[in-house]
């Protein structure tokens, strides 16, 4: 039984190695420049980029200050509607009480770029946080909305399925309504929704 213990413990930390980066300044240039220098070359062709226009949608981000024993709430909302274009977008973040220690700027940026989330700074969390997000509005490119999956892509460009509690995906009359209802996150890293 010890056995096992100990390579949990290990799997843990190496989780939590592979997760760090010296964060240094946190601008949201900072972290998407930082993210393209990660990653290898077309790795961003696994995620679905739903055509937000960056004319009319900014990158969306959201800094807050929390205590990892007390846990707290992120959140970004966005609506823009025009005679060519009605868009919405709706992310949350959880962090349980008791998810990490110490006090940290959390950070969460929606690329309209790739269509990918980055979370910052890199942290594993001792209880997964739920991310929930809800775009409405969105152009899937030809994806096939039955394979279309909400994933973690690794510095080296595999990718790991995230657990959640449901996908909702349905075509309206402005675009497409995407729905990920309770991903449990176990570290912050990039992720995003699979062609």
């Amino acid at each position: 039984m010890k056995f096992f213990k100990h390579i949990n413990l290990l799997l843990l930390l190496i989780l939590f190695v592979s997760c760090l980066e010296d964060t240094g300044d946190l601008s949201i240039e900072s972290i998407l420049d930082r993210g393209s220098q990660i990653y290898p070359p077309g790795a961003d062709s696994i995620f679905i980029s739903m055509g937000l226009p960056s004319n009319v949608i900014p990158e969306l981000e959201k800094s807050k200050v929390i205590d990892g024993t007390s846990g707290g709430l992120l959140e970004i909302y966005f609506e823009h509607s025009d005679e060519n274009i009605s868009i919405k977008i709706d992310a949350s973040l959880t962090i349980p009480p008791g998810a990490f220690s110490g006090t940290e700027r959390i950070w969460m940026v929606l690329n309209n770029e790739t269509g990918t989330i980055w979370f910052y700074p890199h942290l594993a969390f001792s209880i997964p946080v739920q991310f929930d997000i809800i775009y409405q509005g969105v152009n899937l490119f030809g994806s096939n909305p039955d394979k279309i999956d909400f994933i973690f892509q690794n510095n080296d460009g595999t990718i790991e399925q995230v657990n959640y509690t449901k996908i909702v995906i349905y075509e309206e009359a402005e675009g497409y309504y995407l729905k990920l209802k309770e991903g449990m996150l176990n570290h912050f890293s990039r992720y995003g929704w699979s062609r």
